[in-house]
C-alpha cells in the first residue's frame, strides 16, 4: 500500500514539475518575443503627449505592468491644510528658478503661480490619477527629460517647479516654430495655448488645428481656470 502511494505522490510531483517547465518555457517565450523600445526623444515626447494622457497600452504590456500598477482612488490624494504651500512660499521658489530658466515676459512669475494653483492646490504633494507629482503635476517620462535625480525628488517644490519651467519653455519653443503666426497672438493667446498643451499635449492640440474650443471639456475648463486664477493674481485677489 504504501508503495502504491509513494508511486502516485511520485507521478503527481513529475506532472507538477513537467507543467511548471512548460509553463516557464512559455513565459519566457513571450517576454523574449516583447519588442524592446528605444526611449522617445524629448522634442518628440513633447510634440506628441507632453503632459496629455498616457498612451494606451496593449494588453500584453499590462500583463507585465499589472504587478506594479499602483491605483489612485481620487484625481488627488487628500492632503492636511498645513501641507498646503503659501503663495509667499511658492513665491520664493519662483524667485529662485527663474534666475535659473530664462522665459519670455507672457510666462511670468503670475501665470505659473495660477497653473501651479489649477494643477495642485498648492499641494507639493499631490499625486494625480495618472501618477503626476507635485506643484506642477510632472509625469515621469517629463521629469527624466530634465533631472537625473530619482523621480521622487518632484515632490521637493524647488526642483519640481525648476523642471516644470524648463518644460514650458520647450513648448513654448515648439509652439513658436508650428503655431501659425504664433509670435503675432496677444500674450492671453499664448497662455491658454500653453496651458491647453500643458493639460492635453501638443499633437492633440495641432491635430485639432491648434483649436482649444474643439478640445475636451477637461482642457477647455483647465484653460479657463489657469485663465481665472492668473486674473485674481494680477488684479491683487490673492
Amino acid at each position: 500500500m504504501r508503495q502504491k502511494i509513494n508511486h502516485l505522490l511520485e507521478n503527481v510531483i513529475e506532472e507538477i514539475l513537467v507543467g511548471t517547465l512548460i509553463a516557464g518555457c512559455a513565459v519566457g517565450s513571450f517576454v523574449k518575443n516583447i519588442e524592446i523600445k528605444k526611449p522617445v526623444p524629448v522634442e518628440r515626447r513633447i510634440a506628441e503627449f507632453s503632459q496629455g494622457p498616457i498612451p494606451e497600452i496593449s494588453e500584453g504590456d499590462l500583463f507585465l505592468l499589472e504587478p506594479y500598477t499602483v491605483k489612485q482612488d481620487s484625481s488627488i490624494q487628500e492632503k492636511s491644510e498645513q501641507e498646503f504651500l503659501t503663495d509667499e512660499q511658492i513665491k520664493k521658489y519662483l524667485d529662485i528658478n527663474f534666475n535659473k530658466v530664462k522665459l519670455p515676459n507672457y510666462i511670468s512669475k503670475d501665470y505659473v503661480k495660477a497653473l501651479i494653483y489649477r494643477e495642485s492646490s498648492n499641494n507639493p504633494e499631490a499625486v494625480s490619477s495618472w501618477g503626476a507629482k507635485g506643484l506642477l503635476q510632472l509625469l515621469e517620462t517629463t521629469w527624466y527629460d530634465y533631472e537625473n535625480s530619482p523621480y521622487n525628488e518632484a515632490f521637493n517644490p524647488k526642483k519640481n517647479i525648476y523642471v516644470g519651467l524648463r518644460h514650458l519653455k520647450q513648448m513654448d519653443a515648439y509652439c513658436s516654430k508650428n503655431y501659425p503666426n504664433y509670435l503675432e497672438l496677444s500674450d492671453e493667446e499664448k497662455r491658454d495655448i500653453l496651458s491647453a498643451v500643458y493639460n492635453v499635449g501638443i499633437g492633440k492640440l495641432k491635430k485639432r488645428s491648434w483649436d482649444i474650443s474643439k478640445m475636451p471639456r477637461e482642457t477647455r475648463d483647465h484653460v479657463k481656470g489657469v485663465r481665472e486664477r492668473y486674473e485674481e493674481i494680477v488684479s491683487g485677489g490673492s
